[in-house]
């Protein structure tokens, strides 16, 4: 019989087969005693189960508490359809604020990534700066999550206010997709 390109004798044949099986059979008895020697009883594994859910629940529980201390998670995620609505609550803070707008745009939903879409608002107001302040504080914690995305300021003619260009951007639950027949 050829093995590997050589002509082994029958001799070989059996020398070579006993080899193999005193191999695996080693193999297999040091497996079986290393996978025995690390086997813990039931009990000592549910105890242990046990142990990490109770770990896991009470840091849950420390999380639930540290997010409800810091406040979040108390906003809300609208559907695209809603930014309309999202659109008068910057435009009524803004004007609660003491804000004068001169522009005010959105751009359209876009998509970012798989698990919210964006609008980005930009506007113009001449406002002093505490006013700016309490502008961007009260959007930033308000019911929508929306963020400062940017802004500049130059001094006016009256050296109580300031103008300046916001640009804000609002978070939505991503639209349904239509799908093509």
């Amino acid at each position: 019989m050829k093995l590997l390109g050589q002509e082994l004798s029958k001799r070989e044949l059996v020398l070579l087969g006993v080899t193999v099986a005193v191999a695996v059979g080693s193999g297999v008895f040091w497996l079986s005693r290393s996978i025995g020697a690390s086997a813990t009883s039931p009990s000592k594994t549910k105890s242990r189960i046990q142990s990490t859910a109770s770990r896991l629940e009470r840091s849950l529980g420390e999380l639930e508490r540290l997010r409800r201390d810091l406040g979040l998670g108390k906003f809300k995620l609208p559907s695209t359809d809603e930014s309309p609505q999202v659109h008068l609550h910057i435009q009524s803070t803004a004007r609660d604020c003491g804000l004068a707008f001169s522009t005010f745009t959105a751009t359209a939903p876009r998509r970012e990534g798989k698990s919210f879409q964006t609008v980005t608002f930009r506007f113009k107001v001449t406002s002093d700066l505490k006013s700016l302040v309490k502008f961007v504080d009260r959007i930033q914690s308000g019911e929508y999550l929306i963020c400062l995305e940017s802004w500049s300021m130059k001094p006016t003619d009256d050296p109580k206010t300031i103008e300046t260009d916001l640009s804000l951007r609002a978070y939505f639950r991503p639209g349904r997709r239509k799908r093509r027949r």
